[in-house]
């Protein structure tokens, strides 16, 4: 059986939010359609091989890039693979604190 992928409400809104971002700084879609189909690429590796993400000091949370500028954090079962956040790996983390 395949997992199914599920994202959370935070990091659909995180990475919604970063598409829209783009396609307004670049005055075009490239960067944002690039970042979707890399996103999609990833999405379904981790259907198939979800143990491929580096682990994070939080238990059962996993963490993979995309383009060495945005990550998706994660965790996964049999049956789901949960993104609980999108986040660009440029932000400080004492000033973007986040609760997973």
């Amino acid at each position: 059986m395949d997992r199914k992928i599920r994202w959370s409400i935070l990091a659909s809104s995180q990475y919604e939010r970063t598409l829209r971002f783009w396609v307004n700084q670049n005055s075009n879609n490239n960067y944002s359609k690039f970042l979707f189909l890399e996103t999609t690429k990833i999405t379904k590796l981790l259907i198939k091989f979800p143990s491929i993400g580096r682990k994070t000091n939080n238990d059962g949370i996993r963490r993979i890039l995309i383009d060495q500028t945005y990550a998706l954090y994660y965790s996964y079962d049999e049956s789901v693979v949960d993104i609980k956040l999108w986040r660009s790996v440029k932000m400080d983390p004492e000033e973007n604190k986040y609760e997973i």
